[in-house]
């Protein structure tokens, strides 16, 4: 039905100001591909802030797009910042339940990401305020599996978010699959790419790099406090690339800006004092 209105738009009222405006609306519609259409249709939010301007005003909608594949990719192509990666994810996702979203989240595990990584620590979760009692397992062996269980727990339209770990970020086309059913049924799909996946093409509406982050030294607690993690949002449809140094705040659930550490330099202190 959009395209005889873009065509009766186009060719009746093309000098009508407020008709060109609405115009240049149903393309943006269309370039972002539907991908509000589960949950915007049911009369809930197209998106939810994720409770920091310095992310919320680069991102089209004004926060997270609900309904849309969101890619979460480890900055190091060793692997040594997968389990940053993982707790980024687990951070939006406590956003996103936060913001109200209702039902269970379905996470898709591989067996190579368990064998490194271990089990979801439910303690750990819980600081995170993501209820561990809301969680679903899927286990599977290959990448191939993780991204099938993805697609069909996004058939499920009672779930709140479907999370999905592989090794390395999938092609093209299995991407555009992931958010064509995040699409229809309006659930979103957040997915974990343990190695760097370079500039492999995606369908996903926003690309995440992340990499680990000193923490700053609490002395209340007598070790590391917050957590903290370097983000590039390398691609956002629609938004503003932008890399921010943050930081989780439990008491608060949200995330913050983090103040850079003093740099100190590697050379002892009694040749820096001696000099």
């Amino acid at each position: 039905m959009a395209a005889p209105r873009l065509s009766l738009l186009a060719t009746e009222r093309r000098r009508d100001p407020a008709a060109i405006a609405e115009l240049r609306g149903l393309i943006r519609t269309l370039e972002r591909g539907s991908i509000f259409a589960g949950t915007a249709s049911a009369g809930g939010p197209s998106s939810i802030p994720l409770g920091l301007a310095a992310l919320d005003r680069v991102l089209p909608a004004g926060g997270l797009a609900l309904g849309a594949l969101h890619e979460v990719v480890c900055a190091s192509p060793a692997g040594a910042d997968a389990g940053a990666g993982a707790g980024f994810a687990v951070a939006l996702v406590a956003r996103l339940l936060a913001g109200g979203m209702a039902g269970p989240v379905l996470w898709c595990l591989s067996t190579a990401a368990r064998r490194e990584l271990g089990e979801p620590y439910a303690p750990g979760l819980a600081g995170f305020g993501l209820d561990p009692g809301r969680l679903l397992f899927a286990r599977a062996r290959r990448d191939a599996e993780v991204l099938w269980a993805m697609r069909e727990g996004l058939g499920c339209a009672r779930l709140a978010v479907v999370i999905g770990e592989t090794e390395t970020a999938p092609d093209l086309a299995a991407s555009r699959r992931l958010q064509l059913a995040a699409g229809a049924s309006g659930v979103t799909a957040l997915l974990v790419s343990r190695r760097a996946a370079g500039t492999v093409p995606s369908a996903a509406l926003t690309r995440w790099r992340v990499a680990a982050a000193p923490s700053a030294v609490s002395v209340a607690v007598e070790g590391p406090s917050a957590p903290r993690w370097r983000v590039v949002l390398e691609r956002c449809r629609g938004g503003v690339p932008g890399e921010w140094l943050l930081e989780w705040r439990h008491e608060t659930g949200g995330f913050a800006l983090a103040a850079a550490l003093p740099d100190r330099s590697a050379e002892p202190a009694q040749t820096r004092l001696a000099g």
